[in-house]
């Protein structure tokens, strides 16, 4: 069941930042477009990354979702209680303290007697803001402000929870402690949607995003292909040496049983530029883990001879291919060959990777009775 759904949104702003009453009350006011077209659902329990450009209308679009600002045209649909974390500056009153605005907070939401008392006990120990609770909020620094307006945001349970920067401060240690909240509410069924430039913070967080431009949308689906979207980084092909059949890779689904041996076979193509008489190849095996991010579960790499002007077939093989069943991503590379006791590489020529939006599926099927992403060290050779 979707939590926020969005259908066909449009939402302008006048163009005049200081109109004047007959401007207000004009018919020919001139607007400025900000949203165009927005359509997309968000189910429950999940988590909706949005990136996009300053000036796209990111935390435009998360006000229109929150209540804050009222749509042109289309449907804005939320089903429950919302928790809204906006930019930091906004606070009631910068010259309350901590604690005061706590209190403020809650009895604005009709909270009252030893149940204001235990939300704000339980404020100041989750922030560990120690004497700087009892301080005006003006003195805290944007971490301890973060700190602070999530923690109010989140000390009362919600079904949606909105997110705009808060990614991009406060330390490691508060952040794994604000997502372990987060966790607990989508958990429960909650939705999140977090707007942030950080796109590092959403590949670890969101399953999916959200690519915003001044057009409308520009991609909705998987983080690692938004983010690719967004840093627009096109594969590039090699005129030395290329990988054959590459449209059939990707579109073919790669198919192991945990436990078993784990074989994979390809093809590459030295062209008349190439003048070496080796390459070397690499191989990675990914998996993203809601919360964690991208896991690196295995990588090798091998020089293997080739002649110009041909091909050759490569086979990566895994003698016991013990991974947890699930999703992965198969990544492959080929560059300069590697000499001995070099650590970089110093030269590649093609690459087939998630960040270049060509990483090759692979499924892992069977059982995984010790309930571990790896049971043992992976064993591999490429020939």
């Amino acid at each position: 069941m979707e939590l926020v759904k969005l259908n066909r949104v449009y939402k302008s702003f006048l163009a005049d930042k200081r109109p004047s009453l007959r401007t207000l009350f004009s018919k020919n006011q001139k607007r400025t477009l900000v949203l165009k077209d927005i359509s997309f659902k968000v189910e429950a329990g999940a988590l909706l990354g949005i990136i996009g450009k300053n000036g796209v209308g990111k935390s435009t679009l998360l006000r229109l979702i929150g209540g804050i600002y009222e749509k042109d045209s289309g449907e804005v649909i939320t089903r429950g209680d919302i928790a809204s974390i906006f930019e930091l500056g906004s606070f009631f009153n910068s010259y309350l303290t901590g604690k005061q605005y706590c209190r403020d907070y809650f009895r604005f939401k009709g909270i009252n007697g030893s149940k204001l008392n235990a939300l704000c006990d339980s404020i100041y120990e989750f922030t560990q803001l120690e004497d700087f609770f009892c301080e005006p909020v003006r003195s805290y620094s944007s971490g301890m402000q973060a700190r602070l307006l999530f923690a109010v945001a989140t000390a009362l349970p919600a079904k949606i929870i909105l997110i705009d920067e808060f990614l991009v401060v406060g330390d490691e240690y508060f952040r794994g402690k604000a997502w372990k909240r987060l966790q607990q509410f989508l958990s429960m069924g909650a939705t999140g949607i977090i707007v942030s430039h950080d796109w590092v913070s959403l590949l670890k967080l969101c399953q999916q995003c959200l690519v915003l431009t001044r057009e409308g949308i520009d991609y909705f689906g998987p983080s690692y292909k938004a983010v690719r979207r967004y840093l627009n980084m096109p594969f590039q092909r090699s005129d030395e040496i290329t990988f054959v059949n590459i449209d059939k890779m990707l579109k073919e689904m790669v198919y192991a049983v945990s436990g078993e041996p784990f074989n994979y076979n390809f093809q590459a193509q030295s062209l008349e530029k190439f003048k070496d008489n080796a390459i070397s190849v690499g191989f990675c095996i990914e998996r993203h883990i809601e919360g964690i991010g991208w896991s690196l579960i295995t990588i090798g790499l091998s020089n293997i001879n080739i002649n110009p002007d041909t091909k050759i077939n490569i086979t990566i093989s895994i003698e016991d291919f013990c991974l947890a069943p699930g999703e992965y991503l198969l990544c492959l590379f080929l560059s300069a060959p590697l000499e001995k006791g070099q650590r970089s590489i110093t030269k590649g020529y093609e690459s087939l990777t998630w960040l270049n939006g060509n990483p090759i599926r692979l499924v892992v099927k069977g059982e995984n009775k010790s309930n571990q992403l790896i049971t043992k060290k992976l064993q591999w050779k490429i020939v």
